[in-house]
């Protein structure tokens, strides 16, 4: 797996083409960008936004390469910010995309491509990537940040792998990846008792760099922190040394992604009893709709 190179969604002006979901905007200094994620209620993950995601990630790296000559001016880092007023960076994947019957095998395996070439851009990326959290951050929004360099989040944040509440396997590569951050014995009990933890002890796990506050210093404070830490970012010495250290998991992971994953993952979508228990989900979570407490969602 290389570092992305794939032509962005450009416009003839050169600036990011409009999406539905997703805004780009610059940092603090010339040198970093924000793509913030914006799909009311909770930013629930659906193909389009998945794809987006990446889209926007892509348009960035493709301004970095185009100014990676300018010095100063150049861009090194990118910050993944939730653009809701609520304390929600994103509630995970919508349910709507692995509900079985809601859904078709053809649909579901094109939302998992979406997904994992989302993930993997982001690992593999030659900027320095930065996920600003607040507040709920369960499943793919945790592996989201995951898969960035740093997080930065609030002191209310909670992150987590917690699709085994639902009756659903955290995805291999997701689980290895947490091993790899909190190591094997502590990301095995997280996954298995579907556990959303608090900042204070994420930080200690080595999931979060920094804490702050409240969501007013979340943005100032991961745009600084990709910056200091970015500094050498998008250059040759960077790109491959972040790729030696991540190219096995990333080839194994999208190896792996390419056929195996989403033919059993589909597989075990359409089990009778996972089936019945994500009805039963699907139907708590439409009459607390209107509810300000987001659901934890896979």
């Amino acid at each position: 797996v290389c570092f992305a190179s794939a032509e962005a969604n450009m416009s003839s002006s050169g600036s990011a083409s409009a999406f539905k979901y997703v805004t780009v905007s610059s940092g603090s200094s010339s040198s970093s960008c924000i793509i913030t994620i914006k799909r009311e209620p909770v930013n629930s993950m659906n193909a389009l936004l998945w794809s987006e995601i990446r889209q926007a990630l892509e348009s960035v790296e493709h301004l970095a390469s185009s100014s990676s000559s300018g010095g100063a001016n150049a861009i090194k880092s990118v910050v993944f910010a939730s653009g809701l007023s609520r304390d929600v960076f994103t509630a995970g994947n919508d349910l709507n995309e692995l509900y079985a019957p809601a859904t078709s095998e053809s649909r579901f395996n094109h939302f998992w491509s979406e997904q994992t070439s989302c993930l993997l851009a982001i690992l593999m990326s030659p900027l320095c990537t930065v996920a600003a959290v607040k507040g709920a951050c369960p499943a793919g929004g945790c592996i989201l940040s995951l898969c960035c360099d740093y997080v930065v989040a609030t002191s209310n944040a909670t992150m987590g792998l917690n699709e085994v509440a639902l009756g659903i396997a955290v995805p291999r590569y997701w689980a290895l990846l947490l091993a790899q951050t909190v190591g094997h014995r502590r990301a095995e009990h997280y996954c298995n008792t579907a556990a959303l933890v608090p900042a204070s002890q994420a930080q200690a796990d080595g999931i979060i760099a920094k804490i702050v506050p409240d969501s007013e210093q979340l943005i100032p404070a991961a745009v600084a922190l990709a910056e200091k830490n970015g500094k050498y970012a998008n250059t040759p010495g960077y790109m491959a040394t972040k790729g030696a250290l991540r190219e096995t998991l990333a080839t194994d992971w999208a190896r792996y992604a390419a056929r195996e994953e989403p033919e059993t993952a589909w597989a075990g979508m359409c089990e009778p009893e996972r089936v019945k228990a994500m009805g039963a989900l699907m139907a708590r979570m439409t009459k607390k709709a209107k509810s300000s407490a987001p659901s934890s969602r896979l």
